[in-house]
């Protein structure tokens, strides 16, 4: 196009030299002539609408990176520096172009150069792992704790579950580099810190424990039991605490605890209870028996020999007796 007009120019000018009767004239033709073809310019319309369409396109994308919150400053910093390297790539290709295909190849190579710059988004990625693998860590602690139920481990990780979630809100909502590693060692704190709160065996042994001593100072004050039978007793619920012990340590729920817990309150009242009108039914069959022993010894009727047989059939009774209220 620029060619043409430059020839146009000169034909023209030609022309009008030829029509020139002076020498005059002739130089004055030739001087317009000369002006008219240094005055025309090439036409960059092509140029300049591919090069607004590549400087369209940056704006786009650098809003699109702008706009994408789970990458950090730095990581968008890094993209837009990738898409003005495209630009001015795709700027030198425009510049090079000698044909309008050529323009139209270098803005539509350039433009899709530019589109496909995508920031590498990593930091908060593996920050958010490192969250992950904290609280799978601190999950399989939890599961360790010694003489914790199952509730109660439950509760601390549900305590985990929610620190993870806070702190991956947050880690979203961080602009920079700092910002992530200032979260992430916030969040690795708060769960760190989560502990299991070990409170239910220690409240039922607790309680098993004022219920034992309850009822051995009952038994300590209770004047129908002698000195050896409130040993007896004593000894007796000291074992049927420890049994409980074990039973409530070996536990895995807060059911199981609590089951156990009112099974050996009852049994430690059980114990006062049964041995107590055992102690009495044995005293009683012992007062019987010794009546009976002194009734037989009164008699002057009867041999040695008869009397001797009588008291051992007595202890026979009372044995018998006596092993059955054991069995009770």
């Amino acid at each position: 196009m620029t060619k043409r007009k430059v020839d146009e120019a000169a034909t023209k000018a030609k022309h009008n030299v030829d029509q020139s009767t002076t020498n005059d004239t002739v130089d004055q033709s030739t001087q317009i002539g000369i002006s008219i073809i240094s005055n025309i310019q090439p036409e960059t319309i092509q140029k300049s609408l591919a090069r607004q369409a590549i400087d369209d396109e940056a704006t786009i994308k650098k809003a699109e990176i702008e706009n994408n919150h789970n990458a950090t400053k730095e990581e968008k910093d890094v993209a837009r520096q990738k898409v003005d390297e495209e630009v001015i790539k795709a700027m030198n290709n425009i510049a090079q172009s000698t044909t309008n295909s050529d323009v139209e190849i270098a803005k539509e190579s350039g433009k899709h150069a530019i589109d496909e710059i995508q920031p590498e988004i990593v930091k908060k990625s593996v920050a958010k792992q490192t969250i992950d693998e904290l609280a799978k860590q601190k999950k399989a602690e939890i599961d360790q704790t010694p003489n914790a139920t199952k509730e109660e481990k439950d509760a601390a990780k549900q305590k985990v579950e929610e620190a993870v979630m806070r702190a991956k809100k947050l880690l979203e909502g961080a602009n920079t580099n700092s910002d992530v590693d200032q979260t992430t060692e916030q969040g690795k704190q708060s769960i760190n810190s989560i502990q299991v709160e070990v409170i239910k065996k220690a409240d039922a042994l607790s309680k098993l424990e004022v219920e034992l001593q309850k009822l051995k100072d009952k038994v300590s004050s209770d004047q129908t039991f002698t000195i050896d039978e409130k040993l007896f007793i004593k000894q007796k619920l000291d074992e049927s605490y420890k049994k409980a012990e074990e039973k409530v340590n070996q536990a895995q729920t807060n059911k199981q605890v609590d089951n156990i817990k009112i099974h050996y309150l009852q049994e430690f009242n059980k114990i006062v209870l049964i041995d107590k009108v055992k102690l009495k039914a044995k005293s009683q069959i012992f007062d019987v028996a010794n009546k009976r022993k002194a009734y037989i010894k009164g008699l002057t009727n009867i041999s040695e020999y008869n009397r001797n047989k009588a008291y051992k059939q007595i202890d026979v009774y009372v044995m018998t007796a006596l092993n059955k209220l054991v069995k009770m």
